[in-house]
């Protein structure tokens, strides 16, 4: 164990370290002992923090789901102990129309800044790659309904799903991003090259929807309609969630179990 004065590539290099301002580096284990209380940023009606709630009720962790789209203020990050941020129908570069997006991507700044575990879903991870500085720009194509996504080995075996190089997972997105510099690539798909990053246990981004139940989906459907090489017919959408949807489930509550250091119940 090196001191709290330990070279900051030591602890980046080091998944089970994390730097607290009060007592320095510490073993993760450590840090996650004290509770965690999460801030769930949801940004319109119909884009729902999904089966995320049903992860923290689960395992009894206390949440706030924040609105900013109804004029929620951002709370002081510094207090902060773990955050996950939602999809939802707004693109990084629609300050104009969606004011408060000004606010949030300083919020998540912020976040980041201070090391407070991230989880980013769609919009949440495209707002992670714009305050890391990358590029998130318009896709050539959508990518909607249930596709494949090939995982790195780096990932697999972060996640400790080392079998599992490629799944089906819910995808509604027109925009992407490239990898932000430091950060670890998650994976790849036909129409996206970066399906999503990470970095130990501080930042955690996915391109897709880990995070649909059934409602989420049926909301979806119901709000947005694509069709393109990349898109999955909407009258497939159903058998496919019947097939692909519990499977999701596990695997999505399991990267949140391993990136929060949870127990699960």
């Amino acid at each position: 164990m090196r001191p709290s004065n330990a070279p900051k590539s030591f602890i980046e290099n080091n998944s089970f370290l994390r730097f607290d301002e009060k007592f320095g580096v510490l073993p993760y284990i450590l840090c996650s002992m004290a509770p965690l209380d999460f801030i769930i940023v949801q940004h319109e009606e119909h884009t729902t923090p999904g089966s995320t709630i049903l992860w923290l009720e689960k395992n009894r962790l206390k949440y706030r789901v924040l609105r900013p789209d109804c004029g929620d203020v951002f709370p002081d990050p510094s207090l902060q102990t773990a955050v996950v941020i939602c999809g939802g129908i707004p693109n990084v570069d629609e300050d104009q129309q969606f004011p408060w997006l000004v606010a949030e991507k300083r919020w998540i700044a912020e976040i980041v800044k201070r090391q407070i575990p991230v989880v980013g879903l769609c919009l949440g991870a495209q707002l992670l790659a714009h305050v890391m500085g990358t590029r998130v720009f318009k896709s050539p194509d959508w990518e909607y309904g249930w596709q494949s996504v090939d995982f790195t080995s780096e990932f697999r075996q972060w996640s400790g799903v080392l079998d599992c190089q490629q799944r089906k997972v819910f995808q509604c997105h027109g925009y992407q991003f490239h990898l932000p510099a430091g950060m670890t690539s998650l994976g790849s798909s036909q129409a996206t090259s970066c399906q999503g990053f990470y970095k130990n246990r501080s930042v955690l981004a996915f391109q897709f929807h880990p995070e649909v139940d059934a409602q989420w989906i049926k909301l979806c459907v119901e709000a947005t309609k694509r069709i393109g090489p990349y898109c999955e017919p909407i009258e497939n959408i159903s058998n496919s969630t019947h097939q692909f949807l519990e499977a999701n489930q596990v695997w999505y509550f399991g990267m949140l179990n391993r990136f929060f250091g949870i127990n699960s119940v």
